[in-house]
């Protein structure tokens, strides 16, 4: 997805990403944009564990 397609009606829209290089799903809660990027936050429908 291009940061010009990101944007605030994308939130409380499901989705599915990449995550520790597991496909999972999750709800987007918020978008965050600054100079170089656009950011989106996630809530996963099952918590993930970072590390063993």
């Amino acid at each position: 997805m291009k940061t010009t397609e990101v944007n605030k009606r994308i939130i409380g829209r499901r989705c599915k990403c990449i995550f520790t290089g597991l496909l999972v799903t999750g709800i987007i809660e918020a978008v965050e944009e600054n100079e170089h990027s656009v950011q989106v936050k996630v809530r996963f429908d099952t918590p993930h564990q970072w590390g063993g």
